[in-house]
């Protein structure tokens, strides 16, 4: 009995923390749906108080457009794992739901810097279990030393982010293969060359900072995985998880429970060559199923998003069977001028031509500047032709030809 009252006092006692430490920004949204901010991300370049600024840009912008009720965690989380961390996200969902946080979603977010160019990715992570949690990404400039311009900057992408959040965060959890790719932090090792002058040997050395192109990058930098996890994500073909809530999670995370295959490596930086190295592992055997390495030129942001591109084809690719590699296609979107948004299936691609896609097989739809396409995509080839036809043309060849068929 005394164990039971005890129990019960320490969970009251949790209900109130999370009572008292959920902040909420502005008055309470009514019916809509509650989303819980984990304090973001950031990069060396960027640095914290910046990150914090795109967080509280995005969650009033939330608010303001009456999309979700946005509320903070930060009190709570900072108390919960202050001694032990947890071992993965799905551990502090878990948590949450058994003390019956009321919220729908949990919102984390990265914020990073490529030479003069800022990222933004966000994550929106589901309490029903009947969704997936859905990542959103954004490239952009920002004024240097204008307050009222940044800010002003970091509404129209929280607007922009806002606007894609309402299409996909509630999609149902369905994808096109049953298959759950976990892709971890990658080690970054930061390669300064110097030469011996008495042999002329090269020698590398590993730093715990280093500059290009003005620009410091941080050993602990750990915003590379998550442009290759979007490039992924953006497939619509798998359930990808990670792990990036680097404050209140474990420094070696566990993998999912329901994670097929998992996705590590390092990335070296070097001043003229990046080199990615990738083991993709099957978790129930522990066999390693693909194993290579990736070079690529400079570190800008269109040699980065090429090389994650690419990389999210290889990994696709070795995680299917020669049967399921029939159900996929690769595929080029081209655009005739720079900087017009482009979407495929609802998925926010970038504003230059984008390469080495993964599809699934058929028809795709696709944004470019406000003007809709369809892809048709076939396996085995590269697909690149556009389409101007209206879902409704389609639908009706299609009950044209069920009639012939008749």
């Amino acid at each position: 009995m005394l164990k039971e009252n005890k129990y019960l006092f320490l969970v009251t006692i949790l209900i109130l923390i999370l009572i008292l430490s959920v902040h909420v920004y502005g008055q309470e949204g009514g019916d809509l749906d509650k989303v819980a901010f984990i304090p973001f991300e950031s990069s060396l370049a960027t640095g914290a108080e910046l990150a914090e600024k795109a967080r509280i840009t995005l969650a009033l912008a939330m608010k303001e457009r009456e999309v979700f009720s946005p509320s903070r965690l930060d009190i709570w989380l900072s108390d919960k794992y202050a001694d032990e961390k947890a071992g993965n996200i799905d551990e502090i969902i878990d948590t949450m739901k058994k003390v019956k946080f009321d919220v729908s979603f949990i919102c984390h977010g990265s914020m990073f810097k490529i030479g003069n160019m800022y990222g933004l990715k966000i994550a929106l992570y589901p309490f029903d279990d009947s969704m997936s949690a859905s990542h959103y990404i954004r490239y952009f400039e920002l004024p240097k030393a204008n307050p009222d311009k940044i800010e002003k900057k970091l509404k129209e992408i929280s607007n922009d982010i806002i606007d894609e959040i309402i299409v996909r965060a509630r999609m149902p959890k369905k994808f096109h293969f049953n298959k759950t790719i976990y892709i971890e932090k990658l080690g970054i090792k930061l390669i300064q060359i110097s030469e011996i002058q008495a042999t002329k040997t090269k020698v590398p050395t590993i730093l715990p900072i280093i500059t290009l192109d003005g620009i410091e990058y941080k050993g602990t930098d750990h915003f590379f995985h998550e442009i290759l996890l979007y490039r992924l994500h953006a497939s619509g073909l798998f359930s990808l998880k990670n792990n990036s809530m680097s404050n209140y999670i474990m420094e070696n995370p566990k993998v999912p429970q329901d994670a097929d295959y998992v996705v590590s490596g390092n990335l070296f930086i070097m001043d003229n060559l990046n080199i990615l190295m990738i083991d993709v592992k099957q978790t129930k055997t522990n066999e390693l199923v693909q194993s290579y390495m990736f070079p690529f030129t400079e570190l800008t942001l269109d040699s980065l998003e090429a090389a994650m591109s690419r990389n999210a084809l290889l990994i696709g690719l070795s995680v299917l069977n020669l049967q399921e590699r029939e159900r996929i296609g690769t595929a080029d979107i081209l655009v005739k001028a720079p900087d017009q948004k482009i979407y495929c299936n609802n998925y926010f691609l970038g504003t230059r031509d984008q390469k080495d896609i993964i599809l699934p097989f058929g028809q795709n739809d696709v944004t470019i500047k406000d003007k809709m396409y369809k892809m048709f995509v076939y396996p085995f080839t590269k697909n690149y032709q556009l389409w101007e036809l209206e879902d409704s043309i389609v639908t009706q060849i299609l009950s044209i030809v069920e009639n012939e068929k008749k």
